[in-house]
């Protein structure tokens, strides 16, 4: 073997050891800088699992609390539900997957602001109130005197209608002063004032100020419905003839006399539909320093033949510090239907118009009854035959909901009778009670 140059050749640039030291080299720096690129992405990925893990842990905090919150509410009292006002994700995505509307926390602060501006418009036209001349004021004072020197229990009642806790505390034997009523409708004026005969009836708690108030010590308020019913427009606070402000003017009678013991009766629509206005309420009477408890009661759970859901508001002024109360629990015993009907020949047998809007009425709900096997001609099923498809309803055994408009109308067709209610069978099915036929 011949020995190697000592020096390389003209024209040769680097000698072909040097090539691949060169390599290996490159080789060796790619393979590391491979190695810090996945050392930083394997410190990026754990940083990213500690990240999901403490979002995690906040999750379960916030679920925590929650639960902590609702059972806390759930301590503080039978009824609070302050917490079921905003809607969960839960329920926004079942809300968002049927087409309905969520309440989210802007649409409860702007229904709140809704409903203190309307507070303020109340207490607005309570300070505008035209004054009393002094004749009626001098009158107004000695029946305030009158209402000072009893020692029974004082009774005063807003929007009356029949007046009807009256007349249960006399069905009872309680002795009692009535001391005033305040009703819109004459005609249900000059009813309470044959049946009842208060010391003072008021046309219109709109016109009643400061300083025309008598005083009680229970006090009993049936605001209008139509703004809350789940029958009409349910306008609430909006409504177009404001009467959804209504629920303050009695409130404001409330913070002028103090009445030792409230209650406030409301359809279940301002509770389930309205419950910001609900809420706020009940927060006001609670500020005005009483003791509130409410329940939804049914008069078909407590002896009537009727399904008539209602709200009540039970409130106790705090200094008589009463602790326990309890609504009265419902009742086995039921008035039977065709106790509270006339008999079918008082009046002509009802015939519907072909294709009118009863006639249809009618005929659906027959046919929902024979398919459950039920003869209509024997057993009474109450008909609204002028309600609309959407609220369209009927009722076997027991009378629907009645209202003004629908007993105004001739009331409910009754299958049985073949004719529709009279006005002696809707007030047995309002008042039976206290009739002498119960």
């Amino acid at each position: 073997m011949p020995d190697p140059p000592k020096e390389w050749p003209a024209g040769v640039l680097t000698a072909p050891t040097t090539n691949k030291v060169k390599t290996t080299n490159l080789k060796k720096d790619n393979q590391k800088a491979k190695q810090k690129d996945q050392t930083k992405l394997q410190v990026k990925q754990k940083d990213q699992t500690k990240l999901q893990v403490k979002q995690k842990d906040q999750k379960s905090l916030k679920v925590k609390q929650k639960d902590q919150n609702s059972l806390k509410v759930k301590q503080k009292g039978q009824h609070s539900h302050a917490s079921s006002t905003v809607a969960t994700k839960g329920e926004k995505v079942k809300a968002k997957i049927k087409g309905k509307k969520v309440k989210t926390k802007k649409d409860v602060k702007a229904k709140e602001k809704l409903i203190k501006h309307h507070i303020d418009s109340v207490k607005v036209k309570a300070k505008h109130v035209k004054k009393l001349s002094p004749e009626k004021h001098a009158d107004l004072q000695s029946r305030r005197l009158l209402a000072d020197s009893y020692d029974g229990i004082r009774v005063g009642t807003d929007f009356s209608g029949w007046d009807t806790p009256v007349m249960s505390l006399r069905k009872l034997s309680i002795r009692h002063l009535h001391v005033f009523s305040c009703e819109k409708d004459p005609r249900l004026r000059a009813l309470i004032r044959q049946n009842s005969k208060p010391l003072k009836i008021y046309k219109n708690i709109v016109s009643r100020g400061p300083g025309m108030t008598l005083p009680c010590d229970l006090y009993v308020a049936g605001p209008p419905c139509q703004p809350w019913s789940t029958a009409g427009l349910s306008g609430g606070l909006e409504d177009v003839k404001g009467r959804g402000t209504m629920l303050w003017f009695s409130l404001n009678y409330i913070g002028m006399e103090k009445p030792k013991v409230v209650v406030i009766e409301n359809v279940w629509g301002l509770l389930r539909n309205h419950r910001a206005t609900f809420d706020m309420f009940v927060t006001d009477l609670k500020d005005k320093g009483y003791t509130v408890l409410w329940e939804c009661l049914n008069t078909l759970d407590h002896g009537l033949p009727q399904n008539r859901p209602r709200v009540y508001i039970v409130g106790f002024r705090s200094d008589l510090k009463v602790e326990t109360f309890e609504f009265p629990p419902p009742l086995a015993v039921r008035i039977p239907v065709g106790r509270l009907l006339s008999s079918p020949d008082v009046n002509p047998p009802f015939v519907p118009k072909a294709h009118s809007n009863a006639k249809r009425r009618i005929r659906e709900a027959l046919r929902a009854v024979t398919g459950q096997g039920i003869d209509a001609d024997v057993t009474p099923v109450f008909v609204d035959t002028g309600a609309s498809k959407k609220f369209a309803h009927f009722a076997v055994n027991h009378c629907p909901c009645l209202t003004f408009s629908r007993c105004s109308q001739g009331g409910h067709y009754v299958t049985s009778l073949k004719r529709k209610l009279t006005l002696k069978d809707c007030h047995g099915q309002q008042v039976s009670v206290m009739g002498s036929r119960w």
